[in-house]
């Protein structure tokens, strides 16, 4: 009824973890999407008295949770797509720290490589 397109939902990793996808979505509208998205959420559980939280890692010892961004394009879902792909992720390393340090707070406790496959460094 709101308009969000809701794109998928599954399990994950830690128990009582779930994750939805948003879109597909371009530009604002995505971003629009996202943030909807998660006031629904809250307002539901506030409905059915159950908790959500945005920490990046409720429970030491586990999987930590946290927003990501999947995306494709032609040239990526394309023949030699992987190649593409490789680019992207060799581009991005070169900022990566400054990437990292604005994503959100306290990553540094989810992307420990322990519970997780990678570290935050």
């Amino acid at each position: 009824y709101a308009g969000v397109q809701i794109g998928g939902i599954n399990s994950e990793v830690a128990p009582g973890q779930w994750e939805f996808q948003i879109g597909p979505g371009v530009g604002v509208a995505a971003a629009d999407d996202l943030w909807m998205a998660r006031y629904l959420l809250q307002r539901i559980c506030e409905l059915f008295v159950v908790n959500v939280t945005f920490d990046p890692k409720p429970v030491r010892g586990w999987a930590g949770i946290g927003c990501h961004t999947n995306f494709s394009t032609r040239a990526t879902r394309a023949s030699g797509g992987f190649k593409v792909i490789e680019d992207h992720c060799r581009k991005l390393s070169q900022c990566h720290m400054e990437h990292m340090l604005v994503y959100g707070r306290e990553n540094e406790r989810r992307l420990v490589g322990n519970d997780e496959p990678q570290r935050f460094h």
